[in-house]
């Protein structure tokens, strides 16, 4: 059961709640004194609204049997001609038998019957038993007691009585000097008013008012008589404020050498004392205003200039900032109004100039506070007019640090969910102006907000504005030297529509997006919407899947160069992730129709001059995710790729991938390396022979149709210059195997056209011809048959090599020579 609800105090939203009610199989009862138009309530939920009536809401019984109760405390009893059941349904609550045996409890004879008639009345105006209390039953001294105790209304009880010792010390000790000395006895008299209340996991009990706006009914009625007084508490006030947001206070002493800070402000950090004594007093001073706005007028500005170096002035300023919402609340908006410009109009003159500025600064700071506070109990979307307009006066001074760090840390926050579509315009102004290291931060913290609105029931909102302002964008000219563009306010906006976008995370924006790299030229603009892309991909790989089949083809059309290439290298990166976390289906498919569109294009490039287009780039990127799968589903396309694609860099692409496959995982594609070799020309083939492991040709020997076919392709090339043909022979492959291959190439009619170096058991040293080592220039001649054996010429020249040879080195040194 929550009581005294507003529907403010629930964010303007009954859904969160009765979802949590539901799902936690619970009933949630409200009590409210608001009618039901303020609730905005669906019809639906208007089925559980009741209006309660007074009379007939508790039983008779009960009642005179809470008088009964309530009664045995008296030491004397009721006239005999006035019965308990009578007086008890006239009082119709508990509540009032309650306030009713209050006013009993201070009378020290026995009533008539007028009298008591009188006291059921006086039991109905709440404020009229105050006024009664206050001006006929306390004496001078416990009247301002009761003063100190309005002003510390909700404090602890030792915090309330080192409190009020704090206002006597200071200014009231000359009416009674025996305020310096209080005690929790002290307090006693008073409980009927204001009444010690439990405190869960605490010792100590909080005061509380006991009537419904008691401390602004105490104040109007004790303003005649005791003005000077309160008027005279209010600087008391702001040194307490200012005193609980420093630190070492809790060692403070009082005018006697008592230790009173623990007391009073506990340690630093602790919010049980220093958050409700600053909220008691900012309550304080707003009900002292609404008596009298020019009483406090002093006061507030005193908090607002607040800002002492090292220490946070946000606590002390938020005193006076929400004093002065409060009357916002209240619906007293002239008055909230009035105060504000008294602040902000405020020119310190006779202040050195620096210093001036500051206290501007901290006063304009607390001002966009007041606001921020004061909006914050409009309904949604219901914003009051003029808040906007004056939050954008505060941020036309760009070196405002303050106003601008309220904006990040605080106003963002509280407003954005509640007014976000009115507040447009002053988030624009904080995105598009230049306000220096901290713009970051304040376009961060926008997005920020903008995504939690969007997933709070705010979607079509945010949407709407990103519209507006990307459509703004659009209608701008553009006006940048193409060699060197600027990041312009128009570009700053641009870029946190891109970003929100980013953040959002939502199908709905892809063609934002695309729409965006479609007309878009600044590169500051574009870099980021690659990014956001490329992120998105990433983060939400599961959300596009479906839709990146159509997606990516036509956004490639739109990308440049290195753009394609950022995205490729992410849709690369998470199609292998992908493919190996139960999407393996989804990524082959998508391939697959990739694959497929890029056959279908129609190619129409010059062949000496091949270009990169979209669509090869597309297939590219199609080509390297088969490499980073690695999984034999893949080589068929492979195949396909090999055996039909004519662009020189898709292939070579392709064979990239192939040869890193032979590199890393052999075994897998050596059943079907046979096929995809018969797919490559001279020059492919020379690649992929590089890479095949030494165990291959041990496994397989220099007789089988790989090498075999190799040195046959080159005995039959037509070299101008007599060719030479190099066969290393390793120590597992028997030597009459190459000689036979030799044989057959260089039959008697050909002997002429080449020479053949056969090299067996090569470690360090290569046979060539007139050229050295490509990467060794420099040769040392060694003597014939040190560590070669050289058939058929033995007058040639060696050339030493700082590596090892392998036996695969030979396609290699082949394409090298003349």
């Amino acid at each position: 059961m929550l009581t005294r609800v507003r529907f403010q105090d629930i964010d303007y939203d009954l859904s969160l709640i009765q979802k949590a009610a539901a799902d936690s199989n619970h009933y949630v009862i409200f009590a409210t004194d608001e009618p039901r138009a303020v609730w905005g309530l669906t019809d639906t939920i208007g089925d559980f609204w009741k209006d309660l009536e007074v009379d007939g809401l508790y039983k008779k019984d009960d009642l005179s049997k809470e008088l009964k109760d309530q009664l045995k405390q008296l030491p004397w009893s009721l006239p005999d001609k006035i019965s308990i059941e009578s007086i008890a349904e006239k009082l119709k609550t508990p509540d009032k038998i309650y306030k009713f045996v209050e006013l009993l409890s201070t009378e020290k004879e026995p009533l008539n019957p007028e009298e008591i008639d009188q006291l059921i009345n006086l039991a109905q105006d709440n404020k009229k038993i105050l006024e009664r209390w206050f001006n006929n039953v306390l004496q001078p001294r416990e009247k301002l007691i009761a003063l100190g105790l309005n002003f510390f209304d909700g404090l602890f009880e030792d915090q309330c009585l080192v409190a009020i010792g704090q206002l006597a010390d200071h200014e009231w000790y000359r009416r009674d000097s025996s305020l310096c000395a209080l005690d929790h006895c002290d307090l006693q008299p008073f409980h009927n008013f204001f009444r010690p209340v439990e405190v869960k996991n605490d010792r100590q009990k909080r005061i509380e008012s006991w009537l419904p706006e008691q401390r602004l009914e105490l104040f109007k009625i004790a303003w005649n008589t005791y003005r000077q007084r309160i008027y005279a508490a209010l600087p008391v006030l702001v040194k307490l404020v200012k005193t609980s947001v420093k630190r070492g206070v809790s060692r403070k002493k009082d005018t006697s050498g008592i230790p009173v800070g623990q007391q009073l402000y506990g340690s630093l950090g602790e919010k049980t004392r220093r958050y409700p004594l600053r909220t008691a007093i900012s309550g304080a001073i707003s009900d002292i205003g609404l008596i009298d706005t020019d009483v406090v007028k002093e006061t507030l500005l005193r908090l607002a200039t607040y800002g002492e170096e090292g220490v946070t002035a946000l606590g002390v300023q938020a005193v006076a900032a929400r004093a002065m919402a409060r009357w916002h609340k209240l619906e007293q908006k002239e008055q909230l109004l009035q105060t504000i410009r008294y602040l902000y109009q405020e020119n310190f003159s006779g202040i050195e100039e620096n210093k001036k500025n500051k206290l501007k600064q901290n006063v304009r700071a607390t001002i966009a506070l007041t606001i921020s506070y004061a909006a914050k109990s409009d309904p949604p979307g219901k914003l009051t007019e003029g808040f906007q307009e004056w939050l954008i006066k505060l941020l036309s001074d760009n070196h405002n640090s303050l106003v601008l760090e309220r904006f990040r840390d605080q106003i963002l926050r509280m407003l954005i969910p509640q007014h976000l579509f009115q507040l447009q315009e002053v988030l624009c102004t904080l995105v598009q102006r230049e306000y220096g290291k901290i713009s970051e931060d304040l376009t961060e913290k926008i997005i920020s907000e903008f995504k939690s609105a969007y997933y709070n029931n705010h979607a079509y909102e945010v949407l709407d504005i990103l519209e507006q302002w990307h459509t703004k964008c659009e209608q701008c000219e553009i006006q940048y030297p193409v060699e060197k563009p600027q990041i312009t306010s128009r570009e700053r906006l641009l870029i946190t529509v891109v970003k929100t976008y980013g953040e959002i995370q939502d199908k709905k924006v892809l063609k934002q997006l695309y729409r965006l790299l479609t007309i878009e030229e600044d590169p500051d603009v574009r870099e980021e919407a690659i990014e956001v892309l490329c992120q998105w991909i990433e983060e939400a790989f599961q959300q596009i899947i479906s839709v990146l089949p159509n997606f990516l083809p036509s956004l490639f059309e739109e990308l440049d160069k290195y753009e394609q290439l950022r995205v490729s290298e992410e849709i690369i990166n998470i199609f292998e992730s992908g493919y190996h976390t139960n999407h393996a289906a989804e990524v082959l498919d998508i391939l697959e129709q990739w694959h497929t569109k890029c056959e279908q294009c129609e190619i129409q490039y010059p062949v000496e001059e091949p270009q990169i287009t979209s669509r090869n780039q597309l297939l590219i990127t199609v080509v390297q995710t088969y490499g980073e799968i690695q999984d034999e589903k893949v080589i068929d396309p492979l195949y396909r790729i090999l055996t039909i694609e004519e662009h020189p860099d898709v292939r070579e692409k392709a064979i990239e991938v192939l040869c890193q496959w032979i590199e890393e995982d052999f075994q897998q594609i050596k059943h079907f390396f046979p096929n995809l070799f018969k797919k490559l020309n001279k020059y492919e083939k020379s690649q992929v022979f590089e890479t095949l492991p030494e165990s291959y040709w041990e496994e397989e020997g220099l007789s089988v149709w790989t090498l075999q076919r190799f040195v046959i392709q080159l005995g039959n090339r037509n070299w101008k210059n007599n060719p030479v043909y190099l066969i290393v022979i390793q120590t597992a492959v028997p030597v009459i195997g190459i000689l036979l291959v030799a044989s057959s190439i260089f039959s008697p009619s050909n002997k002429q056209q080449g020479k053949c170096f056969v090299v067996y058991r090569t470690k360090n040293y290569l046979p060539v011809r007139d050229y050295p080592d490509l990467n060794h220039p420099q040769k040392e001649q060694l003597k014939n048959g040190q560590q070669v054996t050289v058939i058929d010429k033995t007058n040639s020249v060696f050339y030493e090599i700082t590596a090892p040879i392998k036996g695969w080195v030979a396609a290699n040194y082949l394409k090298e020579c003349p």
